[in-house]
């Protein structure tokens, strides 16, 4: 996609930040932009959290996170490893399909290098197009028997990838 700019996102991008968020999640976009703007603010200067934001034609049309987890103490034996994942890419729909995602995933890999050695990611088996542009990147499966904290997949189809750098 010419002319799409990959970029830290802003508190400023939170109204278009919230639109395609709210409308991949089927939630309020006003109660979606008053809880990014929080978070963009906070994380403004944040060792533990990035959010990319792509842009084009001075309109945001996607954004993903990079984010520092931990598990929470007492988390049972097969909860997700401590480090850094990749986490919630969303497009807007009119511009699926056309490089965003992959660009959004370059950047944060790019980002996300200088700090780690080790980058995680997880998705639903049944999400072939993400599993398929991750698995370009390099990430390898690492398991299926696993926990996220706060994240929800009542299928239990997740995958766990580890995309490793040296």
């Amino acid at each position: 996609m010419k002319d799409l700019i990959i970029r830290k996102a802003e508190p400023g991008d939170a109204g278009e930040i919230a639109v395609i968020a709210a409308e991949r999640e089927g939630k309020d976009p006003v109660e979606m932009f008053h809880k990014l703007k929080k978070e963009l603010e906070r994380i403004s200067n944040s060792e533990d959290t990035v959010i990319f934001a792509a842009g084009y034609k001075s309109k945001v049309v996607g954004y993903g996170r990079g984010k520092y987890f931990t598990p929470p103490e007492g988390s049972p034996d097969n909860t997700a490893p401590e480090g850094w994942y990749l986490l919630g890419l969303i497009i807007a729909p009119g511009h699926r399909r056309q490089g965003v995602g992959r660009r959004l995933t370059g950047e944060r890999i790019d980002y996300l290098k200088s700090r780690t050695n080790r980058i995680y990611y997880f998705v639903n088996k049944r999400n072939i197009v993400s599993v398929e542009m991750h698995k370009e990147f390099g990430f390898k499966e690492l398991t299926r028997d696993f926990v996220f904290p706060g994240a929800i997949d009542k299928t239990g189809e997740g995958i766990l990838f580890v995309l490793n750098f040296k």
